[in-house]
């Protein structure tokens, strides 16, 4: 069986789908250094679609990338769009 950290809480919809993947479902917060996400298994819905958060899926990206550039922890993948914005914001706030 294939480990994968997630953020939680875990929906429901979300464990179903990781579980029927072949996957185990551990605490990001235990993931070890340098554990590298899964691509594929970014916000999958459980059938299968990208995940839909309200916003643009391009911006969404954007902020999960440069905030897991930042601060080298992947934000998690129910995390809302306001709250990756005030994220980001405070990390290049000293860089502007």
């Amino acid at each position: 069986m294939k480990t994968i950290y997630e953020p939680h809480p875990v929906t429901p919809d979300r464990k179903e789908f990781l579980r029927r993947e072949g996957y185990k479902i551990l605490d990001s917060q235990f993931a070890p250094k340098g554990y590298v996400y899964p691509e594929a298994m970014r916000q999958k819905s459980a059938d299968g679609a990208k995940g839909d958060q309200g916003g643009s899926s391009e911006s969404r990206e954007f902020l999960l990338d440069e905030i897991e550039r930042l601060t080298e922890k992947r934000p998690g993948a129910n995390t809302k769009d306001e709250t990756l914005e005030k994220q980001y914001a405070e990390l290049t706030k000293d860089q502007e």
